[in-house]
């Protein structure tokens, strides 16, 4: 677990960010495929399964942010999000 601390207009926020085990990396969801990428607490749109695996891509020029892309473990529903 990483934890920040700061301090925002007199307030304390504290932040923790949980990562996942590095065997968690690959979800198989059935035998043909498999469904790769860190999982994060994101409910589908679709499904509505909570937990989704996401990975990142620099689609745009390098002053944009990144499109990050969510797979849904259960259903496979795939969407994007532009950062």
């Amino acid at each position: 677990m990483f934890v920040i601390c700061t301090d925002f207009e007199k307030r304390i926020i504290n932040t923790s960010v949980t990562f996942n085990r590095i065997d968690s990396r690959t979800l198989t969801v059935d035998e043909e495929k498999a469904v790769k990428g860190p999982l994060i607490d994101r409910k589908c749109p679709q499904c509505g399964h909570e937990g989704m695996a996401y990975h990142t891509r620099q689609m745009r020029s390098a002053d944009e942010g990144q499109t990050v892309f969510y797979t849904c473990i259960h259903c496979k529903f795939q969407e994007k999000e532009d950062s």
